[in-house]
């Protein structure tokens, strides 16, 4: 066999084959999918090619959409996706011939930015093209610096080296502040990640985003997750007509030949109808009530901090602006003993299908998740060890635990040596003891009165919970609901509501969105209409169910 036939039945099949540099600069203009393969040694799947093809779902192609919205399901490659076209887009100054020389005839510069709700999500995609650039032993020699921090920033040219080339800026950044950080910018390429999740999306496309690549004909693209029949499912529905100008398409994650298929079949078993639809088939769909997901999205609005958990005691976080309009967050310490915090632990320990989770939240007004962790698949002491360590982090603060299922073993043992925890246990079995307390949760986001970044698993147990709860993931909604209702029980000992009966009887009582209840009873409890009927008739009714 020839030295040529071994290397050809040596090579593995996934290869790229190498081409000289003036066909690949050729090849890649006018095909991401082909600029990918030849400058990234990658090999991006066809629903990815026909994204960036701007393909739909029906096989219509909009070449030339000015705004353009991926809804896609979970591990379909979204942020590998938005991340080549960052660098597809700066790498070859894509934007209309009369903007790349100004009056003067100076190339103007170019800028592509990949935006989000928070600093944390939109460094995803940067990352994915950070390491894509400086991986890829053809694409290296085009990177001429990065800088990661306070604002991150690839620098590529579109020549290795020389006079004339051109350089263009990669940048990641945060709307959070309505998005007043890109105020005064110029960009040629946007990337909106996870647009459906930010409260104000609709309004910071058309006062801000939008405006920004008013100066160049810019183009901008929405990449996301559904998030029910808000803004962003709008924003689709624009590119599933006739106008060219908006393009839409739809990526389920069997698009992508490296998930195993099967292993996403059996779990689908297991999830929520409404989950399946939009996390896996990338489709609207209509979302549960209990946790609204616009009021759940209220409670993440700039709360940039994701990136500093865990929190340290008596430590809160400020915001300051950088160069370039960066919003930065950084830990200060509260000094005065007056304002020193207090926290909680909220802990739902784990059943046949989902992990034991704590959380830890600092005691506000409003309340905020300052900590939190989760383990899958371990011992009981390794549990124990866990809590007992976030516990002893916040000044041995209370500890609220799921004690259902298992009697009181786990709570004795947290309060028992070696443990020795503040720890009080809360049983969801039984009358409306569960109902109750996802109810002052509700009340809680409802009210903005809970604060947290926007942790993936959090927000999306949150706005997809149902009541009927059995094939749902609810560990981290669960140990929230504790938390939150442990911070109550502090309140209600410190500051209890009483309500007089006509017969002068006084009763320590809770209120819901559902009615007033006493407290510690499953039993006694009066369900009105919280607009509707009057407050003395309440007191009344629940007075006589008393007697």
């Amino acid at each position: 066999m020839s030295i040529k036939a071994q290397a050809a039945a040596k090579k593995p099949a996934n290869q790229i084959n190498r081409r000289i540099i003036s066909e690949c600069l050729e090849r890649g203009y006018d095909n991401i999918g082909n600029f990918a393969e030849d400058f990234l040694d990658v090999e991006p799947h066809q629903g990815q090619r026909d994204w960036w093809d701007r393909k739909t779902n029906d096989g219509i192609i909009k070449s030339d959409a000015g705004e353009a919205a991926l809804s896609c399901a979970n591990r379909w490659g979204k942020s590998f996706a938005a991340g080549v076209k960052l660098l597809h887009h700066a790498f070859y100054q894509i934007r209309p011939d009369q903007y790349n020389f100004d009056t003067l005839g100076r190339p103007r510069p170019y800028k592509a930015v990949n935006v989000a709700m928070s600093l944390d999500q939109a460094m995803l995609a940067w990352n994915d093209a950070h390491r894509l650039a400086t991986m890829a032993p053809r694409f290296r020699q085009f990177v001429v610096k990065v800088i990661g921090a306070p604002f991150p920033c690839i620098t590529i040219s579109n020549a290795p080296s020389g006079h004339d080339r051109i350089l263009s800026d990669i940048w990641a950044r945060s709307t959070a502040h309505r998005a007043k950080f890109l105020l005064g910018k110029t960009f040629n390429f946007l990337n909106y990640d996870e647009a459906a999740f930010d409260l104000d999306g609709e309004s910071i496309m058309d006062a801000v985003l939008r405006m920004r690549m008013a100066d160049q004909a810019g183009k901008i693209d929405l990449i996301s997750s559904p998030n029910g029949k808000n803004w962003f499912w709008r924003f689709y529905q624009m590119g599933q007509t006739t106008d060219s100008y908006y393009f839409s398409r739809r990526g389920e994650v069997f698009e992508n030949p490296n998930v195993s298929q099967d292993y996403i079949r059996r779990m689908m078993k297991s999830m929520s109808p409404t989950w399946v639809e939009q996390n896996i088939y990338g489709r609207f769909a209509e979302m549960a009530t209990v946790f609204p997901a616009e009021a759940v999205m209220r409670c993440t609005v700039n709360q940039n901090y994701g990136h500093l958990l865990p929190i340290p005691m008596n430590y809160t976080v400020e915001y300051s602006t950088v160069g370039d309009g960066v919003n930065v967050e950084q830990l200060v310490e509260v000094k005065k003993s007056s304002k020193r915090f207090r926290y909680v632990v909220g802990v739902d320990l784990a059943r046949k299908h989902d992990s034991t989770v704590a959380i830890v939240l600092q005691m506000g007004p409003p309340h905020k998740l300052v900590a939190y962790r989760e383990l899958t698949n371990t011992s009981w002491t390794n549990i124990y060890d866990m809590v007992k360590n976030l516990a002893m982090s916040y000044g041995n603060c209370p500890v609220m635990v799921d004690s259902t299922g298992m009697g009181d073993a786990p709570l004795e043992a947290l309060q028992k040596e070696p443990y020795n925890l503040d720890a009080e246990g809360y049983n969801f079995a039984g009358g409306s003891a569960k109902e109750n307390l996802l109810i002052e949760l509700q009340m809680a986001i409802q009210d903005t009165s809970v604060l947290f970044p926007h942790i993936p698993k959090l927000v999306d147990q949150l706005v997809y919970y149902e009541w009927e709860d059995k094939k749902l993931q609810t560990d981290y909604v669960m140990s929230l609901a504790l938390a939150n209702h442990a911070i109550n029980e502090i309140l209600l000992k410190e500051s209890p509501e009483t309500l007089e009966s006509p017969d002068g009887m006084v009763f320590t009582v809770r209120r819901s969105a559902s009615g007033l209840y006493v407290a510690g009873s499953d039993k006694l409890n009066i369900d009105f209409s919280p607009y509707g009927d009057d407050e003395e008739d309440e007191i009344t009714r629940l007075a006589a169910a008393l007697v």
